[in-house]
């Protein structure tokens, strides 16, 4: 299927096997069948939308706004855009932390990464990291996101822990 460029991270609803491509030029996230590759519907959104990622508690697409200094929440059940968080300057990549249901946002201006409450869609914190962070990892098995840091060419280490549950707050991170 024909997108409209640069997404750095898509998203895929695993039980409708529903892509949503953001497509930073033309300011909307593509909704893509999987099955059959073509574009079911447009999901027109705020300035240029970059990075998605799926929540499987609560089956919701998670869109940052590079422009817009956002994340969209979009209903996979609508396709619809249900909520939009401001956030801090530029946000680039997300990553999710399955055990504790939070998201991770670098945002790439603001030398940090916020973290949102996917039960509630409400910014919880921020964390401090190096300059320019760009892309974000979680490692599951030892409890480390790893936040490549574009401007300085560093990568952040930032310890989650401990290990919450879905809908507790966190307690520690440490950028090492």
């Amino acid at each position: 299927p024909h997108t409209h460029g640069l997404s750095i991270q898509i998203a895929i609803d695993p039980s409708t096997n529903y892509l949503y491509v953001p497509n930073y030029w033309s300011h909307n996230i593509s909704v893509v069948d999987g099955f059959t590759g073509k574009v079911i519907k447009s999901i027109y959104d705020s300035l240029f939308p970059h990075a998605a990622m799926f929540d499987k508690f609560n089956h919701d697409v998670y869109v940052s706004n590079f422009g817009s200094e956002s994340i969209s929440v979009i209903s996979t059940e609508t396709d619809n855009v249900t909520q939009t968080i401001s956030l801090g300057f530029r946000p680039y990549s997300i990553s999710c932390v399955p055990s504790n249901g939070y998201i991770y946002v670098s945002n790439f201006n603001s030398n940090n990464i916020s973290v949102i409450n996917t039960t509630t869609n409400s910014i919880i914190g921020s964390i401090q990291v190096g300059s320019g962070p760009f892309g974000s990892v979680f490692d599951p098995d030892n409890g480390y996101m790893y936040v490549t840091d574009f401007s300085s060419g560093e990568i952040s280490i930032i310890s989650i822990s401990p290990v919450q549950q879905k809908g507790q707050s966190p307690t520690i991170y440490e950028v090492l």
